[in-house]
């Protein structure tokens, strides 16, 4: 956006895989009256400077509002340019980590958005106690058995095959209890979107509060005859990802820039 102060920048891939996500966060911040700027992790990189005197802290320069939404590229062929986006990444990550203004999924030391690990399985298993009775449980074994005789999700390492039942093949083998239905709730700010099920939008911010995301996706195994249980969470914002509420998405994250009570939660 050109014209006026930038108060805030949204950092993601707004010529690729988040283009109708960038072209939906311009809409929704001109109809806040509010200046965003679109930047990839290389773009942000260039035009942004970290200083640090001897004795003091840090500083960026701009310092502004970030939405944090960066989607790596697709790795270049060429070893030289595989490199550079490299650099452009460790550099973008510094910028988001250091910013004194709001992040929205500010990346830590420990994951490059909130504290969100990248494997699944590892993001399940870091969910604070309290809301790790909720999670989905997963049984790893190396022969085919079943596991106290319930339908369950089976996935064969070997052969990459999913099944609702073990069959003939290698091992290992990862299984948890079918469920009946799932339910997707995604966190946006301080909106959530998804199938109004009983105190599963209230569990879904805890869920990404736990790890530090004001965005999130947190899908629940809706089983017909017990309470619903985490069976998978993370925080990708590609176009393909938010489906149908990416137009909603962008409106609650330009909200989350411009309401300082907002950017703070």
């Amino acid at each position: 956006m050109t014209g006026g102060d930038v108060v805030a920048v949204a950092v993601l891939a707004h010529a690729t895989s988040q283009q109708r996500l960038a072209g939906a966060l311009l809409d929704a911040a001109a109809a806040a009256g509010m200046s965003l700027d679109l930047r990839t992790m290389s773009e942000l990189a260039t035009e942004t400077g970290i200083r640090q005197e001897p004795g003091r802290p840090p500083s960026v320069d701009p310092d502004r509002p970030m939405i944090w939404l960066a989607v790596g590229d697709h790795a270049a062929d060429d070893p030289d340019e595989r490199f550079a986006q490299a650099e452009s990444y460790a550099a973008a990550r510094s910028i988001a980590i250091l910013t004194r203004s709001p992040v929205l999924n500010r990346p830590t030391s420990f994951g490059s958005q909130g504290t969100l690990p990248m494997s699944a399985t590892a993001a399940l298993r870091g969910l604070t106690p309290r809301l790790r009775d909720r999670v989905r449980t997963e049984h790893f074994t190396s022969h085919a058995a079943p596991v106290d005789g319930e339908e369950q999700e089976v996935l064969d390492y070997a052969t990459g095959r999913r099944s609702r039942a073990y069959h003939d093949g290698a091992g290992p083998f990862r299984s948890r209890p079918a469920a009946g239905r799932t339910a997707w709730i995604t966190v946006a700010g301080s909106r959530t979107f998804g199938p109004d099920v009983a105190d599963l939008h209230d569990a879904s911010r805890q869920v990404a509060a736990s790890f530090g995301l004001g965005l999130a996706h947190v899908w629940w195994a809706c089983p017909p005859d017990t309470d619903a249980t985490v069976s998978r969470v993370d925080a990708w914002a590609w176009d393909a990802a938010l489906g149908a509420r990416v137009d909603d998405v962008a409106r609650s994250l330009v909200a989350w820039c411009a309401d300082p009570a907002e950017a703070r939660s």
